[in-house]
Parts: structure tokens; C-alpha cells; sequence
């Protein structure tokens, strides 16, 4: 597989990284969502990172995205295979797509996937994948792992003090959420 890989850092332009990073510290409720390129630019680190110094759930991409690791999902802030549905997803006022399609056009869905209100945030090494098919408000087109880390650089020199209890709470209530979908030990009946 190594032979299909072209080693790539493109870096970000610094004012998409500005705008990003100010917008993802300034959300309410943003959910992130991470497609195989996370895994393809070896970031998992740079993304976990960014989610728990925020206190961003995570999402995979789809089904599609399972080919690589997109996120370690006993993370706490994992949530799992993105779905509309979900209440998360739902709430979310920004969505930052990190090297994912947003989305693969093979499914008929009635509606938008995304909040209509929500701002977009798309990450991808290709410049085509960007706003495919939503429009985005913060275009980033780089290496996922430049762009993470120009990102967690910028966030952690100019993250604001009065939030660090917002973060706190958003992280408190993501690992109740993720516990309550944490699957139960079956109960075993004693032999005697």
C-alpha cells in the first residue's frame, strides 16, 4: 500500500487556520467529523488532541469511512458512525469536516444531513472534496496533520481564559453520553 501513498504536507493558509480556530472556540455545541484522511496523513493524535482540548465529540464519516481508523473509538468523545439523527448532530451549530467526503453521494436523504443553521468547517488535501456538496464557511485545503497542528498551535496561544469551564462541562456530558451507550456485561444467573 506504501507504493499508492505520495508523501504530502501542503500547508494551510493561516488565515483559513485563524478563522477555523476562532470559530471552533466561539461554538456552542460543534461536533467534528472524520473521514479516512485522518488516518492517511497519520493525524489521530493531532485530532484527539484538538477534540479533547475543546471538548468536541467526534464522528466517523459513514460506513464508507471504515476502510481506516478515523478516530480511536474508545475515546471517550467518540460518538460513533455519523448519523443525522443523532442529537448531536442535530444541536450542532458548527460541523468541522476533518479529511472526510461530507459526503458520499450514494444514499437518497429527504433532507440536508447537516444543521441549516450550523457553520461548516471542511478540511481535505483535495481541493475537490471541499464544498462538493455543501457549501462551506471556512475552506482548508492541506495535509490533515499541518493543518491540525497549525490549528492546536493557534488555539492554545489564543484560547480564551472565561472558557475553560464551558470546555469542562461539554467534556463531563460527552463521557456520560458515550457511558450510557457503552454496552451492558450480561447478567449471568448463578449455578449451583
Amino acid at each position: 500500500s506504501h507504493k499508492f501513498r505520495i508523501p504530502g504536507s501542503i500547508r494551510p493558509d493561516q488565515g483559513q487556520i485563524e478563522k477555523a480556530a476562532h470559530l471552533l472556540m466561539d461554538a456552542a455545541q460543534p461536533i467534528i467529523i472524520a473521514g479516512n484522511e485522518v488516518s492517511r496523513s497519520g493525524a489521530l493524535t493531532e485530532l484527539a488532541e484538538l477534540a479533547e482540548l475543546l471538548s468536541i465529540p467526534v464522528f466517523a464519516e459513514d460506513i464508507m469511512s471504515f476502510c481506516y481508523l478515523t478516530f480511536p473509538n474508545q475515546h471517550p468523545f467518540y460518538q460513533g458512525p455519523f448519523s443525522a439523527g443523532n442529537p448531536m448532530v442535530q444541536s450542532s451549530d458548527l460541523v468541522f469536516g476533518v479529511g472526510c467526503k461530507m459526503f458520499m453521494p450514494f444514499r437518497y436523504s429527504p433532507g440536508s444531513l447537516l444543521p441549516a443553521t450550523a457553520k461548516i468547517i471542511h478540511l481535505h488535501i483535495d481541493p475537490q472534496e471541499i464544498a462538493r456538496i455543501y457549501p462551506v464557511d471556512v475552506p482548508i485545503v492541506a495535509d490533515v496533520k499541518a493543518a491540525l497542528k497549525d490549528l492546536l498551535v493557534f488555539i492554545k496561544t489564543n484560547l480564551p481564559a472565561g472558557k475553560g469551564q464551558i470546555y469542562k462541562e461539554r467534556a463531563e456530558q460527552l463521557i456520560q453520553a458515550k457511558t450510557r451507550l457503552a454496552p451492558k456485561e450480561p447478567v449471568r444467573k448463578a449455578t449451583g
